[in-house]
């Protein structure tokens, strides 16, 4: 199953098409929770660090750390199965 991540940077974005087994797998659940929450993984809709933080009863700062960590760890893992598809 493929789903799509949203990479804002410099204020443009660009789509990447992510393989949902590499996110479960490098993410711990809170890490899962924030980003599927955040990017609208599931049902599409983008939400505020905010508008996070009061889903999931922590601070929006605490949503910054966790989002930042997890974002580290899919793109270590994107590059990861890039290398191993190159072989």
């Amino acid at each position: 199953m493929n789903i799509y991540l949203i990479n804002y940077n410099l204020g443009t974005f660009e789509i990447q098409r992510l393989n949902f087994s590499l996110i479960t797998s490098s993410l711990s659940p809170q890490e899962l929770k924030v980003i599927v929450n955040r990017f609208g993984l599931v049902d599409g809709v983008l939400r505020t660090q905010k508008e996070v933080a009061i889903f999931l009863g922590i601070s929006s700062q605490r949503v910054s750390q966790i989002e930042y960590k997890a974002t580290k760890k899919i793109k270590i893992a994107r590059c990861l199965e890039n290398l191993f598809e190159k072989k």
